[in-house]
C-alpha cells in the first residue's frame, strides 16, 4: 500500500521484492506509486520524491481502486515483465469503470452503500423505477464520471502537471458534498452540480485555477461597470424636472439620483435572487437570465414614459 510519506517498514524487505531489486531509497508499492518513485534515472530525484505530488498520485490510485475494484495500471498481469516506470509513463490509465457500472446486481451493491441507496431510492420511487432499473444505473455512472474527472489529472506521469493536494482535496470535498444531490439530479435529467472545489484560488497547479480566475475577474469587472453606470446616471439626472404619464394619471416632480441609481441595479439583483443560491447549473442560468430580461423590460418601459422638461440641466444630460 502507499505510505503517504509517513510509514516505515519494521523489518527487512525480502530480497526478491521490487524495492530490493531496483534500489528505491524510499519504500513504495509499485501499483500505487508515481513514476518518480519507480526509477533512479530522473533529474532532481530527491526534490521530486519529497513533493506532495507523490501523495496526490498515491491517493488517486487508492481512490481509483476503491471505486473500480482495480488499480489504474496493470503491472502485475500481462505487464508483469515490463518496467512499472515505463508502464506508468508510456501508457494511459485503464478506463474508469465504477462498480455501479460493472456490478450485475445493482440492488445488492446498494445495500453496501446505504447513504446512496436512500437518496437514489427516494427519487427512484417517485419515478417508478425498480432497484435494478437501467436509468438508475445510468444516473450513478454519470455522477461517478465526476470522480473520474477529479482523479484523472492526479494520475499524470509528470508531477508538475498534477493538481496540488489542496486542489485535490477541494475537488473531492465538492464531489462528496454534492453526490446525493447529483444522483437525484441525474435521475430527473437535470444538470449536475459541478465539483470545482473552492480553495487554492491562485494555485497554478490546479486545473481549475484559470477557470476560477476568469470567472472572478469577469464578475468583478461586470459589477464595476454596472455600478459606475448606475452612479453616473443617478448623478446626471439628480434634481432633473420630469413628468411620467401613464394612461389618465401623471406624476410631475424632480428625480432623485439615488433612487434612479438603485432602480438601475434592480435587474441584476433580481437575477441574483432567483438563482436560489445555485451556481454553475443550467437551471440557475436560465432562471437568472429570464429574471434579468423581465426586469430590464419593465425598467425600459418605465424610462420610456419619462419626459424631461426642457432646461439647462436636461440639455446637459443630452450632451453627456
Amino acid at each position: 500500500m502507499p505510505d503517504f510519506g509517513s510509514a516505515a517498514s519494521t523489518q527487512r524487505a525480502p530480497e526478491a521484492s521490487f524495492t530490493a531489486r531496483v534500489g528505491v531509497a524510499r519504500l513504495a508499492t509499485p501499483g500505487y506509486a508515481p513514476p518518480e518513485m519507480l526509477s533512479n534515472d530522473i533529474p532532481n530525484l530527491a526534490a521530486r520524491r519529497s513533493s506532495s505530488a507523490v501523495d496526490v498520485y498515491a491517493a488517486a490510485s487508492v481512490l481509483f481502486e476503491l471505486a473500480c475494484g482495480e488499480l489504474p495500471f496493470d503491472i502485475s498481469g500481462e505487464k508483469q515483465d515490463d518496467s512499472p516506470y515505463r508502464v506508468k509513463v508510456d501508457e494511459q490509465p485503464r478506463p474508469f469503470v465504477s462498480t455501479h457500472q460493472a456490478s450485475a446486481d445493482l440492488s445488492s451493491l446498494m445495500r453496501r452503500e446505504p447513504d446512496v441507496a436512500v437518496v437514489a431510492g427516494k427519487v427512484a420511487i417517485d419515478l417508478g423505477l425498480g432497484p435494478n432499473a437501467p436509468a438508475l444505473r445510468d444516473a450513478l455512472m454519470l455522477v461517478d464520471e465526476q470522480l473520474a474527472d477529479v482523479l484523472a489529472p492526479c494520475l499524470h506521469p509528470d508531477q508538475r502537471k498534477r493538481p496540488s493536494s489542496e486542489a485535490m482535496r477541494d475537488g473531492l470535498s465538492a464531489f462528496c458534498n454534492a453526490y446525493g444531490q447529483n444522483v437525484a439530479r441525474a435521475l430527473r435529467g437535470e444538470p449536475l452540480i459541478p465539483c470545482n472545489g473552492s480553495a487554492s484560488w491562485l494555485d497554478a497547479a490546479s486545473p481549475f485555477a484559470l477557470r476560477r480566475i476568469v470567472r472572478t475577474v469577469g464578475k468583478a469587472l461586470a459589477f464595476g461597470v454596472l455600478l459606475v453606470v448606475a452612479v453616473e446616471t443617478g448623478l446626471l439626472v439628480d434634481g432633473a424636472a420630469a413628468r411620467i404619464s401613464l394612461g389618465s394619471g401623471a406624476w410631475e416632480g424632480r428625480l432623485n439620483g439615488l433612487a434612479v441609481a438603485a432602480a438601475l441595479l434592480i435587474p441584476a439583483l433580481c437575477a441574483y435572487v432567483v438563482r436560489k443560491g445555485e451556481r454553475g447549473t443550467r437551471a440557475a442560468f436560465l432562471r437568472g437570465t429570464f429574471a434579468l430580461l423581465i426586469a430590464e423590460t419593465l425598467l425600459f418601459v418605465l424610462v420610456s414614459l419619462i419626459d424631461f422638461e426642457a432646461g439647462g440641466q436636461a440639455r446637459g444630460i443630452v450632451s453627456r
